[in-house]
């Protein structure tokens, strides 16, 4: 018998409704996400691939709920939301990392305040959380030294990217 999945995706389903016409009715569906389902387990990375708008970021965005899902199930650590997983308890265990980095950075806080961000709105203590990011920063391979005070407009590609795995860390 094979250990329960981190995390299991079940027929998940997304359609964003097209409306059009004098009264704006709808008039059709997009299939943003039709059916997707897969297992993670412990230990595991998984990356989505594809070309361009066929629903990386949708199942992405449906997996934490910032959007909700027409249809399917996910279950984390083996509790599915509202069966003893809360969606903040989802939210601080799930992260996402997109390729797009320099969207995903907010262009008035340093790399350090970034990383340090999550954990302040989830109750640590400023200086613990700093000193939290500078070891993150260590960890994706950039030198806190030189990289904790920059702003994204001062990173190249790369460490952009590190900044965003480190916070996703």
């Amino acid at each position: 018998m094979s250990p329960q999945p981190l995390l299991r995706v079940t027929g998940l389903r997304k359609y964003f409704p097209v409306r059009g016409g004098l009264f704006g009715r709808k008039v059709a569906d997009v299939q943003a996400v039709d059916g997707i389902s897969f297992e993670v387990a412990q230990g595991e990375t998984l990356g989505i691939v594809g070309e361009s708008g066929c629903g990386k970021s949708t199942t992405a965005r449906l997996l934490i709920r910032l959007i909700q899902p027409d249809a399917g199930e996910t279950s984390f650590g083996g509790l599915g939301l509202g069966d003893g997983l809360t969606l903040a308890e989802l939210r601080r265990q799930v992260q996402m990392v997109f390729q797009d980095s320099y969207a995903s950075l907010n262009p008035r806080l340093t790399a350090a305040d970034s990383i340090a961000f999550g954990p302040r709105v989830h109750g640590m203590a400023a200086t613990a959380a700093s000193d939290l990011a500078r070891e993150l920063l260590r960890k994706v391979g950039l030198d806190p030294a030189l990289f904790a005070g920059r702003y994204p407009h001062e990173l190249s590609g790369g460490p952009r990217q590190r900044d965003n795995n480190a916070r996703a860390l």
